[in-house]
């Protein structure tokens, strides 16, 4: 089974009033975790994983990671791979809203000269998600099984990167 896990901290602006966390005057920043899994896909039961990005972002402050690669091909470059788009903001308590959209590609066949075939998913997501919760959508229904989007948020310290790295595993 291939598992691609990614991890990426993004600072963005700390500066910005949207962003503080008003108890401690510190901008609120948050680990969202996407996984994008296949049911009975995996010859030795359960779910393959296809996909399962992992950022730190801060409030009101949009982050974008790919992993993969790119081609060239006439005067475009053609990415595949992971790419995740997300921000969150914060609500009362212990909720934040999570909005943007995952993108699951690969290459169908060995760029050439004069064909690139590349197929790609994409999951666009505007949910109201309780902190440390993981929400579980199910967004296509086969005979053969489905696929499930997994989307969890955790509101981490920007600061200190010893809790990015443990809770990025």
């Amino acid at each position: 089974m291939r598992r691609i896990v990614a991890f990426f901290v993004v600072y963005g602006l700390f500066c910005s009033a949207n962003a503080a966390d008003t108890s401690s005057g510190k901008p609120a920043a948050y680990l969202l975790r996407l996984c994008v899994k296949d049911e009975a896909e995996n010859p030795n039961g359960g779910e393959k994983i296809n996909a399962e990005p992992s950022i730190v972002t801060i409030a009101d402050r949009p982050a974008v990671f790919h992993v993969g690669g790119q081609t060239k091909f006439a005067d475009e470059t053609i990415r595949d791979g992971t790419l995740l788009k997300a921000t969150v903001k914060k609500l009362n308590g212990d909720k934040v809203r999570v909005s943007g959209m995952l993108e699951v590609s690969k290459f169908t066949n060995p760029p050439s000269e004069k064909l690139v075939q590349r197929d790609a998913t994409e999951y666009y997501f505007d949910r109201t998600v309780k902190l440390g919760e993981t929400i579980r959508l199910k967004t296509r229904s086969t005979a053969e099984g489905g696929r499930i989007v997994e989307l969890t948020c955790r509101q981490v310290d920007a600061l200190k990167s010893d809790q990015l790295s443990a809770e990025a595993k």
